[in-house]
């Protein structure tokens, strides 16, 4: 994604298994094709299924071990792990002063963008069977299909 913390496009990458790394490159149009450059390589898993989240210069997401992550998008350094296991993945997005994630154990989490510490703000089972699909938010609605082909809505007040 572009940002102001980046000059140019940067790409990160996770993998599990064998490649059990994250690795961010620096992607640039040099004459009449992209060269990708290596930024950084950290030897953490940062993703299994959903896209992590850049909020900050932070990048936010769910581990394969099912633990929500928090990275130095610059450095690539680990700033903290959640100890709660979660479902198989979860979706974070961001809905400003704080991210509201859904992970596939049909909970739906609110916690803060912090680069210090993960903290939960609130925490709600909002499904009985399992939650594959990333959350739509809409003003201060929140709607959620899970496996059976449900789809709920939620309101904030």
């Amino acid at each position: 994604p572009r940002s102001t913390l980046f000059p140019y496009t940067t790409l990160f990458r996770s993998g599990k298994g064998g490649t059990a790394n994250t690795t961010a490159f620096k992607v640039e149009k040099k004459s009449d094709k992209f060269v990708a450059t290596e930024l950084w390589k950290k030897d953490f898993a940062a993703a299994n299924y959903h896209t992590p989240l850049l909020k900050d210069g932070l990048i936010f997401g769910v581990t394969p071990a099912l633990n929500f992550f928090c990275m130095d998008a610059k450095t690539g350094a680990q700033l903290w792990t959640d100890k709660t296991k979660r479902g198989d993945c979860g979706s974070i997005l961001d809905v400003g002063s704080v991210l509201v994630a859904l992970t596939s154990d049909s909970k739906l989490v609110v916690f803060k963008a912090s680069n210090k510490e993960y903290r939960e703000i609130a925490k709600y089972t909002v499904s009985d069977s399992p939650t594959w699909c990333v959350p739509i938010l809409a003003g201060n609605r929140i709607f959620v299909k899970d496996k059976s082909g449900s789809l709920t809505l939620w309101t904030i007040e």
